[in-house]
């Protein structure tokens, strides 16, 4: 009975302890704060915590964890995107010469010459290699980029101006190159660029170049090159979660919805989550990236998913892997370092003006998810400092 008696009271005491103030700021404070924060252990969902939890927050790039969940469900690990590179006329060498254009085709890939895998092979080398084994010399037509089919190319309409003209506020189209920025300026024509390199590695290898013979026919493809494939839907993921990419994230949720609006990816994304008995009724979300300001969402609602992906044992380890460690990696870096979390706590950040999240999970020694932790903070006016070490200081005493 004592102990029965014990149990209940540890329980209960977590939620009375924190009372109308979770986090603790600054007196003059008038954040709005939404907080929850349940043991998932065993296929269970206790709250510790649940404050304000049905609130709808600007969630920044916390986000982010929803997109690649459900990425993760519809797609799976091992998805990649395909750049297809094609040829015009007949496609056939005379005289060492090629015939026609090269047509490289986009499918949204985000990756293409992204300095976050220069591992991968350099497409434009790639192209070149490829018409050099067909023994060409010059090249009498162009290199093209094929048409677009995606619609909503470019910056998301609620987007900020001031956001859209910095590198992580770089627009998705169908074909992306080299993270669509030159330098720290933005790039509006990827495609473009990458017309321009190709042209550049043909030279370099000794093929001649005929120039651009007007425009491209693609109704006169009769051949492909090559196709290029991306980094697994896996690896992409982590490296977005890690150092919190826009442009990644939103070419990760536009894959839901190949050739299609923005508009039908999020469709396809809230169908799936309602369809888990997530409660989507006044979620509002308009991106994949969390850049929007108007995105709004609740603490309850970003935990329900985390919950979601936990217990389900086909994803939760691939999904969990995503996450930045506290103390460890990248935005997550000095978070709780050389405390007792210091790598115990797997979390995505998002931060903006007057907004700071933070959403994932409390791991046991196996990296196993026992917990799900989601803090979200929007309109604080103290410094930014002051929530992150009200965070720490709520979850140092609560874990």
């Amino acid at each position: 009975m004592h102990k029965i008696t014990a149990t209940i009271i540890s329980a209960v005491l977590p939620l009375l302890a924190w009372g109308k103030s979770p986090l603790n700021l600054p007196a003059d404070e008038v954040a709005t704060v939404g907080i929850y924060i349940a043991d998932i252990r065993n296929g269970a969902n206790r709250p510790i915590i649940d404050h304000n939890s049905h609130a709808a927050l600007t969630p920044a790039s916390i986000l982010k964890s929803v997109t690649t969940a459900t990425a993760l469900h519809r797609l799976g690990a091992d998805y990649t995107f395909a750049t297809v590179v094609r040829l015009t006329g007949n496609g056939e060498v005379e005289d060492s010469t090629l015939r026609g254009d090269i047509l490289i085709g986009g499918s949204g890939d985000p990756t293409l010459g992204s300095s976050h895998f220069s591992d991968q092979p350099w497409l434009p080398r790639e192209i070149a290699q490829a018409v050099g084994r067909m023994g060409v010399k010059r090249l009498d037509g162009g290199v093209y980029a094929l048409p677009d089919t995606m619609p909503d190319q470019g910056v998301v309409p609620q987007w900020e101006v001031e956001d859209i003209t910095s590198s992580y506020g770089a627009g998705l189209f169908q074909l992306n190159f080299m993270d669509n920025c030159l330098g720290d300026e933005v790039n509006e024509n990827p495609a473009e660029l990458l017309t321009e390199e190709t042209y550049m590695s043909m030279a370099s290898t000794g093929i001649e170049a005929g120039g651009r013979a007007g425009d491209c026919r693609p109704d006169s493809i009769t051949a492909t090159l090559l196709t290029y494939r991306s980094p697994r839907l896996k690896e992409i993921m982590r490296s977005l979660m890690v150092r919190s990419d826009n442009l990644m994230a939103e070419g990760v949720l536009r894959a839901l919805a190949t050739g299609e609006t923005r508009d039908s990816a999020i469709t396809i994304e809230r169908d799936f989550w309602k369809g888990h008995g997530v409660d989507m009724k006044h979620q509002r979300i308009l991106d994949g990236s969390g850049l929007a300001r108007s995105n709004a969402v609740s603490a309850r609602f970003i935990a329900d998913v985390l919950t979601s992906m936990a217990h389900d044992k086909r994803v939760s380890k691939d999904y969990v892997s995503l996450f930045p460690k506290a103390g460890r990696d990248g935005t997550l870096k000095r978070f709780l370092r050389k405390t007792r979390l210091d790598g115990k706590l797997a979390l995505k950040t998002g931060s903006m003006t007057g907004v700071q999240c933070y959403a994932g999970y409390k791991l046991d020694g196996d990296d196993n998810p026992t917990h799900v932790v989601v803090i979200m903070v929007n309109n604080f006016g103290c410094e930014r400092v002051d929530v992150r070490k009200a965070a720490e200081r709520l979850l140092l005493e609560l874990f």
